[in-house]
């Protein structure tokens, strides 16, 4: 009677505890051989061993089960490149002949498989040359134009695997290893100006200096080919452009009459006229 008394005390005490205890258990002692619970009722560690919990990291270059990194290649933003025309690259050479010209072409690219082009043409001469023939004029000359264009790339092919370098390559449109076709258009607006005096034989001038300018502009459309060389990019394109100047400047020399090739946009005497580009970019 005694015991049954002690018992219904006992059970009556525990129930009384439960009632007023949280929904969290609590278990300190060894369950299994895999799972813990320890102080935190939020922490679980499973364990390969009982010497050693297994810890899962929560690194974003975490390696997966058949040893691929999840993050071992970042995902390239759009980039950019300058590139130098043959014009430009002839400067040295041109100088010796009191001639500067300038040819660059700064690539935007963006995410839809295009670029955004802005360019900068120039052509000066700094006088007339005399290894030939007695000077004509002596002054400055030059025909500036500032373009704006855009160019989709229509296809890309690889020509190198994938290694570390294709990683630094800063190009999305023309990927490390790889050459691409492409169809551009782009318009420029110009500027001729000369500032300049005749000479006679003896190379005495006839008159006083006088100046002339006219305003132009061409519409240019280029298909052409992109592959990449190293961290380089190597164009090469056919243009085919009309230009309208405000008036006729066939004096200027650049380009004789009915002559329909240009090696820069802008230095035609008018209508339509072709040529080519070739530029390296980095």
């Amino acid at each position: 009677m005694k015991h049954l008394i002690f018992f219904s005390l006992l059970l009556c005490a525990g129930i009384i505890s439960v009632s007023h205890a949280s929904d969290t258990l609590y278990v300190e002692t060894h369950i299994t051989d895999t799972l813990y619970v320890i102080d935190e009722p939020d922490t679980v560690y499973m364990a390969v061993s009982k010497e050693a919990p297994m810890k899962i990291p929560l690194d974003s270059n975490a390696s997966d089960s058949l040893g691929n990194t999840t993050n071992s290649r970042e995902v390239k933003e759009p980039g950019r490149a300058i590139h130098i025309n043959y014009m430009t690259g002839m400067s040295m050479i041109g100088i010796l002949f009191k001639i500067l010209p300038i040819d660059l072409t700064y690539e935007i690219e963006t995410k839809y498989r295009s670029s955004i082009l802005l360019s900068i043409n120039s052509y000066m001469e700094f006088g007339d040359i005399d290894f030939i023939n007695p000077k004509e004029w002596d002054g400055f000359r030059t025909i500036t134009n500032f373009g704006i264009g855009y160019r989709q790339y229509i296809v890309t092919g690889k020509t190198l695997l994938e290694n570390e370098e294709s990683k630094k390559h800063k190009l999305i449109n023309n990927p490390y290893g790889s050459i691409s076709l492409f169809l551009q258009g782009e318009i420029f607006p110009g500027l001729m100006y000369r500032h300049e005096v005749k000479l006679d034989e003896d190379g005495h001038k006839r008159g006083d200096y006088y100046r002339d300018y006219a305003f132009g502009t061409s519409f240019v459309l280029t298909p052409g080919m992109s592959y990449t060389v190293g961290h380089s990019v190597w164009t090469l394109g056919w243009r085919i452009g009309y230009q309208y100047w405000s008036h006729d400047f066939k004096s200027f020399g650049l380009v004789s009459d009915g002559e329909g090739i240009a090696f820069q946009p802008g230095v035609a005497n008018g209508g339509v006229y072709q040529g080519f580009i070739f530029s390296i970019g980095f």
